[in-house]
């Protein structure tokens, strides 16, 4: 199943795709809770946060969710990225490890999702 996502261009675009994603699957209130709190624990935008720092954006879910529901709600935000940019790799278990063990590598990737889904809008 293949989401349809608005984009818009301009300064917040990236982060709009990655609201979206969210949205696709929290719902619009569970990712306006999950933001605020998400924005609590880390003192800026959270999304801004998984594209610059995605190790620390973990370590906030971890705080709200523990240590599987966070996993799993990483694994989820970059298998919709994943999705919506057409990418075959790297897997949301690719990028899950990758963020774990070489956060400036998955740093690059998730950029290089973000502009791919960008590119398709």
């Amino acid at each position: 199943m293949c989401m349809a996502i608005p984009l818009n261009s301009g300064r917040h675009s990236k982060t709009r795709i990655l609201q979206n994603i969210l949205e696709s699957i929290l719902g619009s209130s569970g990712r306006v809770a999950l933001e605020y709190h998400l924005s609590r624990i880390l003192g800026e935008e959270p999304l801004q946060v998984f594209i610059e720092n995605p190790r620390r954006f973990y370590e906030a879910l971890r705080e709200i969710f523990g240590e599987n529901g966070a996993g799993v709600t990483f694994r989820l935000l970059c298998g919709k990225l994943a999705e919506l940019s057409k990418a075959v790799y790297p897997t949301p278990e690719d990028l899950f490890e990758l963020m774990l063990k070489d956060e400036k590598a998955a740093r690059r990737e998730i950029r290089k999702l973000i502009g791919e889904a960008m590119g398709r809008g």
